[in-house]
């Protein structure tokens, strides 16, 4: 599916090191010498004298005569990533140099089918491409050769086709003046012998977003690797390169705080900032309200969303675009009513998703995931699309991509439209079968709450609401709790105060120890304390609460973390809370057994890209509602495994009462073998009553890579697979009992 034929290009080492030492050296900002050295390499490469005013060393004259386009594009992107101030910037702006392998993987999408249909040159140079986010040209120096290589196919060696396609076909736009310069000086670069006319009305600055594109305005091809970032301004971004204390601020608050102490210590960069500020909001208003993105400038807006929204106008009704994009274009909230139109209406062709492992994008995260996405014209769209995920540069031209149909997307997450990611047949069955037997928390045509009365409650943010936040404990205040300090039925995992000061303003964390666990009278310590009586007027006190961690990693060993937490401790962001106060607390004991269980891990796996365990995520999986536990055996089986496992200290004496204990029991010493015997039970059940087979469980546990191996180095084996699969039989006859079943009755308690 993805070519291997094209090599990145490599830029001399020597080149780039005189051209780096010459532009710390030449007594120049950094931005008018890197243009003085661009500007020289291109004129040498084409042959032109250079200006007696230029200053860059003869040497650099040699080096640049056997340049072509892509590589003086490749060494300007080299030039800016060893400038701090504009790396940061281009980061800012979301702007990666994109891996030739990839750019041809978009063309063959992309403009090949119409080279294919060409059966004269006068076809091929009647078509019209554009890269709207052009960078130094990459896409369109490809698209440029593979035109030029048509063309000889179907007349023989003949004209200078490259010149003609880069006067005639090819336009693009970029936000960066020296990238539009650049662009234009590796187009001239590969037109050898015969230059084309200037392309400064071809290939220009400008933002396209907002302004006109050159040329026709539709094209039949569009190409290109718009910005990954947030289109407001981020702090710690903008000051990267420009004030390390700013940027590297422990909280909101802080940076703040250090912002404006600009004004009185540095007036220039404080002016610099509130400008660009301004410019930002600016244009945030400006995408929202001239209404030519209703479908992306909701919420915190991306830059390569509101391209996307963008380049379904720019196409011919049978156009065809490649674009490479961040995967979260569909499986992101931010994104979801774009993604479904696109859905919807036939616009999606194909997404390729692949995990940046390789490092193809080395200023990325190694997570980072990013597609390859096909879009077609008004005239050209497709009942089904085509998905693969988890794609690499190797493993590409053997997977067979899956066809998916509306229809699935909206059974599987019907509010938004997102879409899972599927690594295989198997995972879409399963995810259908458990949607089959399970309805959404929170479907799509019911109450917001659901058949649970749900409400999601983030009590305290991290950022906005640090001014109330203490570093110590006084009378009336309340532990904050984060989702660092839980884990799987443990409100009591981490403590996230430390004793070192440098941890203690980042999110590190102390493990608690067993036999701190061990001891009922033992709380973790927080990172900060706020007033009691704001954090009830907030959320009143209840005898426990439902908690899980913000924070969804999917390569982690588990995903959605869920526990019982004390009632009458704060939470911050990090740690949402899910309150269900119009059922009884037996009930909401089977909920958060449901949370916590692997099956249901299995499918936030597929729908958490983002990393993040959002409300739209989980009002979107598929949770038994609270009438599957009527049955008294089953409910009872199921409360009796989540006190054992959650009420481990004195802090929830209020759960045991609540989930019907006749008197406030002890708490159950914390025994870890014990307690993964418990939770492998309730896995085990909820397989069953999900109705997955021994081939789907078995791929479920399959799934759990990093939980297998983590096993394997601790007990010789996958101690949880062995265990689910030991109980399972127990937890069919469970989960298919009728009246006058035999609850195998409470889990023993280790004292």
């Amino acid at each position: 599916m993805v070519p291997d034929r094209v090599e990145q290009v490599n830029v001399d080492t020597e080149l780039l090191a005189w051209a780096r030492a010459w532009i710390q050296t030449s007594g120049e900002d950094a931005a008018t010498a890197r243009g003085h050295v661009i500007s020289a390499a291109a004129a040498v490469a084409l042959g032109d004298a250079v200006a007696p005013e230029t200053t860059v060393p003869t040497r650099l004259y040699d080096a640049c005569r056997q340049l072509d386009g892509q590589a003086l594009g490749q060494l300007y992107e080299c030039l800016l990533t060893g400038d701090t101030r504009a790396s940061a910037d281009r980061k800012r702006q979301g702007s990666y140099y994109t891996p030739l392998w990839l750019v041809e993987a978009l063309l063959d999408r992309a403009l090949e089918p119409f080279l294919r249909t060409c059966s004269s040159p006068t076809e091929v140079l009647d078509l019209r491409v554009v890269d709207p986010t052009m960078g130094a040209g990459a896409f369109l120096l490809r698209a440029a050769a593979r035109m030029a290589r048509r063309c000889e196919e179907l007349t023989g060696p003949g004209p200078q086709w490259r010149a003609r396609i880069a006067a005639q076909c090819l336009f693009g736009v970029d936000a960066d003046p020296a990238a539009a310069k650049v662009a234009r000086m590796a187009l001239a670069l590969d037109c050898p012998g015969s230059r084309p006319h200037d392309l400064s009305d071809h290939l220009v600055h400008g933002d396209a977003l907002a302004d006109p594109l050159p040329g026709p305005g539709r094209y039949h091809v569009v190409v290109g690797n718009p910005p990954w970032e947030k289109a407001k301004l981020l702090d710690a971004e903008y000051f990267a390169g420009r004030d390390g204390a700013v940027a590297k601020a422990v909280n909101a608050a802080r940076r703040g705080a250090l912002i404006a102490g600009l004004e009185e210590s540095d007036p220039a960069v404080a002016e610099a900032y509130r400008r660009a500020a301004d410019e930002s909001a600016a244009r945030m208003r400006w995408y929202r309200e001239s209404g030519r993105y209703p479908l992306s400038s909701a919420g915190d807006v991306n830059l390569y969303a509101l391209v996307v929204e963008r380049v379904l106008g720019l196409l011919e009704p049978r156009g065809l675009a490649g674009l490479l994009v961040p995967s979260g274009i569909a499986t992101d909230h931010n994104t979801s009513r774009l993604f479904g139109h696109l859905v919807r209406t036939g616009r999606l062709h194909e997404l390729l998703d692949f995990e940046n492992r390789d490092g193809a994008f080395p200023d990325v995260h190694r997570e980072q995931r990013f597609c390859l996405l096909t879009l077609g014209g008004a005239g050209r769209t497709r009942g089904r699309f085509r998905c693969a995920f988890g794609l690499s540069r190797a493993t590409a031209a053997c997977r067979h991509p899956l066809e998916i149909d509306p229809e699935t997307v909206a059974r599987l997450n019907p509010r938004t439209l997102n879409l899972p990611l599927l690594r295989s047949s198997a995972d879409l069955a399963i995810l259908e079968q458990m949607h089959r037997v399970a309805p959404p928390c929170t479907p799509a045509d019911g109450p917001s709450g659901g058949a649970w009365g749900l409400r999601y409650v983030r009590m305290f943010d991290m950022s906005r609401d640090s001014a109330l936040f203490e570093s110590e404990e006084t009378e009336g205040s309340a532990p904050l709790y984060e989702g660092k300090m839980i884990y799987l039925y443990d409100h009591r995992h981490a403590a996230a105060r430390t004793t070192d000061e440098r941890a203690q303003s980042t999110s590190a964390s102390v493990p608690v120890s067993e036999e701190a666990k061990r001891d009922p009278a033992f709380a973790p310590s927080p990172r900060y304390w706020v007033p009691r009586t704001e954090a009830q007027r907030r959320l009143p006190p209840a005898a426990w609460r439902i908690a899980f961690r913000d924070i969804a990693n999917p390569n982690n060993e588990r995903t959605l973390i869920a526990a019982a937490i004390p009632g009458d401790v704060a939470c911050g962001n990090t740690l949402p809370l899910l309150c269900a106060e119009s059922v009884d607390g037996e009930r909401r004991a089977c909920l958060l057994a449901n949370l916590a269980s692997l099956p249901l891990d299995y499918v936030v796996r597929a729908k958490a890209a983002s990393r993040h365990a959002n409300w739209y995520l989980v009002r979107q999986l598929p949770v038994f509602p609270p009438e599957r536990y009527d049955d008294t055996e089953l409910r009872r089986y199921v409360v009796d495994r989540v006190l054992a496992l959650s009420y481990t200290s004195h802090h929830l004496a209020p759960m045991a009462v609540d989930l019907g204990q006749p008197r406030t029991p002890a708490p159950w010493t914390y025994d870890p073998d014990e307690r993964r015997r418990l939770r492998c039970e309730l896995d085990a059940l909820f397989m069953a009553l999900y109705g997955l087979d021994a081939e789907a469980i078995e791929h479920v546990l399959s799934s759990f890579d990093v939980l297998r191996r983590r096993e394997e180095r601790a007990h010789g084996e996958f101690l949880t697979a062995r265990l689910i699969r030991e109980a399972m039989a127990e937890a069919r006859t469970i989960a298919g009992r009728r009246a006058g079943y035999l609850s195998p009755g409470a889990p023993p308690r280790a004292r």
